[in-house]
């Protein structure tokens, strides 16, 4: 999961969710993601903010997704919104 917040105090989260397999299972190790888009909302945000922004990114195994995004936005400062992507 990454989280960028722009200075105008808009959070993006970006995320993805997926299976892997250790050594005594079939299966792939690997969780490769990759998609390609765009959102207006980021485009508003980024002109808003003035170009300035932080993002924190952070991979944890049967976590929490609320206490995921709580704990990185707490590592990037202040929020005013957040806009969670699911990839």
């Amino acid at each position: 999961m990454c989280v960028t917040r722009f200075t105008n105090g808009t959070a993006f989260v970006f995320m993805t969710s997926g299976r892997l397999h250790g050594t005594c299972k079939d299966g792939s190790r690997d969780h490769d993601w990759n998609r390609s888009g765009t959102r207006r909302a980021i485009t508003d945000a980024w002109k808003a903010s003035g170009g300035g922004w932080t993002t924190s990114c952070s991979n944890q195994v049967n976590a929490s997704v609320d206490s995921m995004i709580d704990a990185t936005i707490k590592r990037i400062g202040y929020v005013s919104q957040v806009i969670s992507i699911l990839a």
